[in-house]
C-alpha cells in the first residue's frame, strides 16, 4: 500500500483483520469436521474389518469358551 502511496484507514485495517479471523476460523472448522468424518470412516472400516474376522476365525477369547 505504501507504494501505491494509499493511505490505509483504522476502519479498513479493522475490517481486513476481522474479515482474516473469520475466515481462519471457517477453514479451522470445516478442517474439523473433515477430520471428524474421516475418523468415522476409519472406525467404520476397522469395526467392519473386526466382524469379518471374528465370523471367519470365531472368537478366540471371551466368557464361556473354555466350557
Amino acid at each position: 500500500m505504501i507504494e501505491l502511496q494509499i493511505v490505509v484507514g483504522s476502519l479498513n485495517f479493522n475490517f481486513s483483520k476481522q474479515m482474516d479471523e473469520q475466515r481462519v476460523k471457517r477453514q479451522n472448522r470445516r478442517s474439523g469436521l473433515e477430520t471428524k468424518e474421516a475418523r468415522k470412516a476409519r472406525k467404520e472400516e476397522m469395526l467392519a474389518a473386526n466382524l469379518a474376522y471374528e465370523e471367519e476365525e470365531g472368537l478366540l477369547y471371551g466368557a464361556g469358551i473354555a466350557d
